[in-house]
């Protein structure tokens, strides 16, 4: 139906449609297409046997003080602190496409990354998703990408629910999600797209601080950052794309007007999108970034985590 196969409405507009149609359904997307979005032997690699759960590393306060983000006292130190959401890997066969070239680049694990990987994949891809998490260095990190356990828009999931009229499907999102964040030890939500839907209730915040406790990352929130009330799960709001294509210039460029509109000393924090990007490409960026002043190119759990540090007051 998208202008990209010959139809004629609009790729993304198409997508948030259908995003916000199938969310009020209680449904989530994992479509296969033309191109990047094609899949063989889906019924085939769905059968490879995982463990019941995989484990990761994640950053601590003593990995920070080490780090020199944190000052004698246990404060932020007042620097901007940068990180990356590695996407969007949403969809099974776009994974399936796209992961083999990019986890054997040779940078690989020279930079931080957070790779958003939707844990509901591993249904369609396991073996993608044993094999990263075997052969992962320590700067590469596991997040959920959109909107967590499946993309769909969490906004629609409970209140009035256009399209449908169903009762709310929080509880069921919320149990769907748990199961899979704790197979793959993921806790931090590295991007929600809100799409055309409302922004999230308080109750459907409350329900991914309890399954995503290290944080979120979402297009309409309350403020551009802060913490889920009545909890200490830090959310911020996702930033600028970066280009596509080795574009190094004009991904410094966006990233620099952003943090030039930056108010007082900081500490500040930023995240922002890459699509499709491989860890060479990163590390081009990260290496001018990295010579700018004041500026340290995080992982995203670490960046949450100061956030977190930072908004309870430390």
């Amino acid at each position: 139906y998208t202008q990209t196969a010959g139809g004629r409405h609009g790729d993304v507009a198409t997508e948030w449609r259908y995003a916000a149609i199938l969310s009020c359904y209680n449904a989530y997307m994992d479509a296969d297409a033309l191109g990047l979005n094609a899949m063989a032997n889906a019924s085939v690699f769905s059968l490879f046997p995982l463990k019941p759960r995989y484990t990761q590393p994640k950053p601590s306060p003593a990995d920070w003080v080490k780090a020199g983000y944190l000052d004698a006292a246990g404060r932020v130190v007042p620097e901007t602190y940068v990180t990356f959401y590695v996407g969007d890997y949403d969809s099974a066969a776009w994974l399936y496409q796209r992961l083999p070239s990019l986890w054997d680049d040779p940078a690989r694990g020279a930079v931080p990354l957070g790779w958003a990987f939707d844990p509901n994949l591993s249904d369609r891809f396991p073996v993608g998703f044993d094999w990263v998490h075997r052969t992962a260095t320590p700067n590469d990190h596991f997040i959920a990408g959109d909107s967590g356990a499946g993309y769909l828009n969490p906004g629609f999931l409970d209140g009035d629910r256009p399209f449908s009229h169903l009762p709310s499907g929080l509880p069921t999102w919320e149990e769907h999600c748990t199961k899979y964040y704790q197979q793959w030890d993921i806790s931090l939500t590295g991007f929600i797209i809100d799409g055309d839907a409302r922004p999230m209730s308080d109750a459907t915040r409350a329900a991914y601080a309890r399954f995503s406790p290290d944080g979120l990352v979402a297009q309409k929130l309350p403020s551009y950052q802060g913490l889920i009330a009545n909890t200490q799960t830090p959310y911020l709001t996702m930033n600028d794309d970066m280009p596509n294509g080795d574009q190094t210039d004009e991904a410094l460029a966006r990233i620099q007007a952003r943090l030039a509109a930056d108010k007082g000393d900081g500490p500040h924090f930023h995240i922002f999108r890459t699509i499709l990007w491989s860890p060479t490409q990163h590390q081009k960026l990260f290496a001018r970034l990295q010579a700018l002043p004041h500026v340290r190119v995080v992982d995203p759990y670490t960046l949450m985590g100061l956030l977190r540090r930072h908004l309870s007051g430390y």
